[in-house]
């Protein structure tokens, strides 16, 4: 397994503005991007309305967005293949509502609040991202997938991982 990147993504939209200031990072989504012998082109790992799903590249639609991307130093095979029986997960819907009332409550009162809410075989984008990279990971870093925030998976991969030389927009 070769050339896998970690992908975060910056949007400009109320929602992805709104999960920013919720989460105090600068992105608002992390994806996986990979090419697939398999299939013989890139593919992305993402969480969609359909939960954890693989599809082309090509079919990834985050117009108006900032896309930063790190590159896996070593295999990530290993990471990939730990994720493989998430396909099909929802996302967690219910964990993102829970959330928002804390965090409501958390910049009235002072505070961080992280991952407070956990619905059975649900995830977040940055917890399925943290599970591959764990996997994958030879050097030990605490990485949390249950509490991870895509500022956590970004100052993870500034630490281990290699940033791709463009910040573009799809």
């Amino acid at each position: 397994m070769h050339d896998v990147k970690i992908c975060l993504v910056s949007g400009n939209s109320l929602r992805e503005k709104l999960i920013q200031w919720i989460t105090g990072s600068k992105y608002n989504h992390v994806f996986i991007e990979f090419y697939s012998r398999e299939w013989k082109s890139l593919q992305v790992i993402d969480i969609t309305k359909r939960g954890v799903v693989q599809f082309p590249v090509s079919k990834i639609n985050y117009s108006d967005s900032d896309i930063v991307k790190y590159s896996a130093k070593e295999s990530m095979g290993v990471g990939l293949k730990s994720i493989q029986s998430l396909m099909g997960n929802e996302n967690d819907w219910a964990g993102i509502v829970t959330v928002l009332f804390k965090l409501i409550m958390m910049k009235w009162f002072g505070g961080i609040i992280r991952r407070c809410w956990h619905s059975r075989g649900s995830l977040f984008c940055s917890e399925y991202v943290a599970m591959a990279l764990l996997a994958s990971d030879s050097e030990n870093y605490v990485l949390d997938p249950l509490l991870s925030r895509p500022t956590d998976i970004m100052r993870y991969a500034r630490l281990h991982l290699k940033r791709s030389p463009q910040l573009k927009k799809k």
